[in-house]
């Protein structure tokens, strides 16, 4: 599983670098593209404990992108719902890679009484519907 999630996190990785504006760096976009590649591999070879995790956390890291990009000067304060998961994700990724025994503790942790899991399980719900509810009323058009 961590080799598949690795492939989609370099394949997501070569494709925002091959199109965003890179600025000043755009003359290294050849250059970017092939460390991709590169450290796609290497990772493969030599990474073998919890690439999976590590895997993930790069994940989260590249989806924060598009969460920041759709609440990027939105006009309601709603936004924030959008930025605030996107940097939680942020966070949580930049973790898991360098530390990525950290999400055995936190499943652990969660997982050791069902009232965690229940509220844990009731919290993500309650954001999902206040998330809804933004966007239907606000972000509607």
């Amino acid at each position: 599983m961590g080799g598949v999630l690795l492939a989609v996190d370099a394949v997501w990785a070569l494709g925002l670098v091959a199109r965003i504006d890179l600025g000043e760096f755009t003359l290294y976009r050849p250059v970017f593209l092939a460390v991709i590649g590169v450290g796609f591999f290497l990772t493969l070879a030599f990474v073998e404990e919890f690439l999976a995790v590590r895997a993930l956390g790069m994940l989260l890291l590249l989806a924060a992108e598009p969460l920041l990009e759709a609440a990027f000067q939105q006009p309601h304060t709603s936004r924030l719902l959008l930025s605030g998961l996107a940097y939680v994700w942020a966070t949580l990724g930049i973790f898991w890679v360098g530390k990525p025994y950290l999400l055995r503790d936190q499943i652990a942790w969660v997982s050791k009484t069902e009232m965690r899991w229940r509220l844990a399980a009731l919290a993500g719900v309650a954001y999902g519907v206040v998330v809804l509810a933004a966007a239907l009323t606000q972000w509607g058009g």
